[in-house]
């Protein structure tokens, strides 16, 4: 008796999790009559008209790409990239460099100047105060599973100014492919391709976004992972919270899409049924302080009282960051009720652990207090380690049953109430016993695996490089 107890004291707070959790999905769909949740798309190129503008630009320890002029694959004439319809006809592309000599300029720029076959925004009717041109950031690294979808999706908007920044620390980049692919597809948009090896810390996707940084040319900057994947209407949802001057930052949640493959199915039902309840839950109670990478969008004199991104060199969990920042200004972290899309790629059980694992211990080195609490966020593994251990009696075991009905019917509304696919019930559980697994293993460790690159996170959040040992 004594034990049966015990044990549902435990489970008590939570099934209140799982409750509460399901109720502040409801409540965030509910209270946002303008939700928006980013839906798959067919790449194709647009039809409206935009200034066309578009360059790479070398650092100086990257490789130049010089010979690329003449490969058929990487010329603006050559052919599309198959997830596009062939280009039309409209003239011959020239490509002519700017920026001088290697001697007068460590930089070399280059600039396609081209044909308006291809139209990347709605027209400028909706020019004004309420939608300011914007300057898109992507940071890149590596080749990724649907990237040249992905890019595309942000590149085609329903805005009126746009400008659509990517960026790689290294020229032999296996995103480099879709970033020119992009670019010679969608000629009439203002793109620009940053290559640049500088880096002045550990964190090398800050430090392409500090290369980046450099050319853009609008005040309000929107970051945005490369894996994200969004509609037409994502920048015009996105930005409006920052004509207030007390915004300092807007943000977004988003849902798991797999690529395909088992493993990617359930990264992304971490995503959907374990992230996604959590941080509603969290911005439920006020607790929130969530700054997702999905989406940062700020205004660029907000990004410089905050030291800029010089100031998140060596941050391993540098958007957690930049929403701390952004509040130590007196400024607020608003959540968008745009829902975008991560595109989950893991291929095996080993890269979803070792993603998982970084998320966690990330996750626990910035609130430790929080994440011990998500321990609540476990209640089939609970009870079902409860259960083995008083023997599977009777009382135990309905313990378990109604976890696992609770954390069915969790999923099942969060599901209908933000439009994910259904989870499968025999999955839940085993996902749940794999999440539990990430906990754990969190407290036994401070190196996570980013990047090809192992890396030591302090208790403070910042990282050091633990060598060049690729795992």
């Amino acid at each position: 008796m004594g034990l049966n107890l015990a044990i549902a004291i435990v489970l008590f707070p939570s099934w209140a999790y799982l409750i509460g959790a399901a109720m502040a999905v409801l409540r965030f769909a509910r209270h946002a009559p303008s939700l928006t949740i980013a839906r798959s798309r067919q790449a194709g190129p647009d039809k409206s008209h935009s200034p066309p503008f578009s360059g790479e630009r070398e650092g100086p320890a990257a490789k130049r790409w010089e010979g690329e002029v003449g490969n058929a694959a990487n010329q603006p004439g050559g052919p599309p990239h198959p997830a596009l319809p062939p280009r039309p006809a409209g003239g011959e592309d020239k490509e002519s460099a700017i920026g001088a000599s290697s001697r007068g300029n460590p930089f070399r720029k280059w600039s396609f100047n081209l044909p308006r076959t291809a139209l990347c925004s709605r027209g400028r009717e909706g020019w004004g105060p309420d939608r300011p041109a914007v300057s898109v950031l992507k940071p890149l690294h590596g080749e990724e599973p649907g990237l040249y979808e992905n890019l595309c999706s942000f590149a085609e908007q329903d805005y009126p100014v746009l400008q659509i920044v990517l960026g790689v620390n290294d020229a032999q980049d296996g995103a480099l492919p879709a970033a020119r692919a992009l670019i010679r597809d969608l000629p009439a948009c203002d793109i620009v391709l940053v290559v640049d090896a500088r880096a002045g810390g550990s964190n090398k996707k800050v430090a392409n976004l500090e290369n980046m940084l450099e050319v853009a040319r609008h005040d309000v900057i929107v970051l945005a992972d490369s894996d994200m994947r969004v509609d037409r209407n994502y920048l015009a949802a996105v930005t409006p919270p920052l004509r207030d001057q007390n915004t300092g930052v807007v943000t977004c949640l988003y849902k798991g899409v797999p690529t395909g493959g088992k493993w990617s199915e359930f990264g992304a039902m971490h995503i959907n049924f374990g992230f996604l309840p959590g941080a509603l839950v969290a911005e439920s109670l006020g607790l929130g302080g969530g700054c997702f990478g999905a989406t940062i969008a700020l205004r660029r004199e907000t990004l410089e009282r905050i030291g800029g991104f010089s100031r998140l060199r060596d941050e391993l969990a540098d958007d957690h960051r930049i929403g701390d920042e952004v509040r130590a200004l007196g400024l607020s972290v608003v959540l968008s009720p745009y829902i975008v899309e991560a595109r989950v790629s893991e291929r095996s059980l080993a890269d979803l652990w070792r993603h998982e694992l970084r998320w966690a211990r990330t996750v626990r080195a910035m609130a430790p207090v929080g994440f011990a609490g998500s321990l609540l966020a476990h209640p089939v593994v609970i009870a079902a380690l409860a259960a083995a251990a008083a023997g599977f009696g009777l009382t135990v075991c309905i313990f378990l049953v109604i976890s696992c009905i609770l954390r069915w019917s969790m999923a099942r509304v969060i599901a209908d109430a933000l439009g994910l696919p259904p989870a499968k019930p025999w999955l839940l559980p085993v996902r749940d016993a794999l999440s539990f697994a990430v906990f754990v293993a969190s407290f036994f460790g401070r190196t996570v695996f980013w990047r090809d690159q192992v890396f030591h996170v302090e208790a403070s959040g910042r990282m050091t490089a633990d060598g060049d040992k690729v795992l």
